[in-house]
């Protein structure tokens, strides 16, 4: 909503280290997502009932259309780029 608000004609990056809430803020940037295509770095090792945010965040991205890929095994960073 902030995007479209504010009238951002582009987003090239999304780094968001948001101490668990990452599931959520890919659910409101959806359709930022969609139309500006950035990649994105989310730092998502965060657990949610005993589950890291990392799979969570990388199912929603892929369906969207991103290629996810985590920086070091177990490391919980996870780099999403458009396909």
């Amino acid at each position: 909503a902030w995007v479209a608000r504010a009238a951002v004609k582009r987003v090239d990056w999304i780094k968001m280290d948001i101490e668990g809430a990452e599931i959520e803020a890919i659910d409101g940037a959806r359709e930022t997502l969609q139309t500006m295509r950035p990649s994105l770095l989310v730092q998502a090792y965060h657990l949610r009932d005993g589950v890291r945010t990392f799979e969570a965040c990388a199912a929603k991205l892929e369906t969207l259309g991103y290629r996810c890929e985590e920086s070091g095994a177990g490391s919980g960073l996870l780099l999403a780029r458009p396909r």
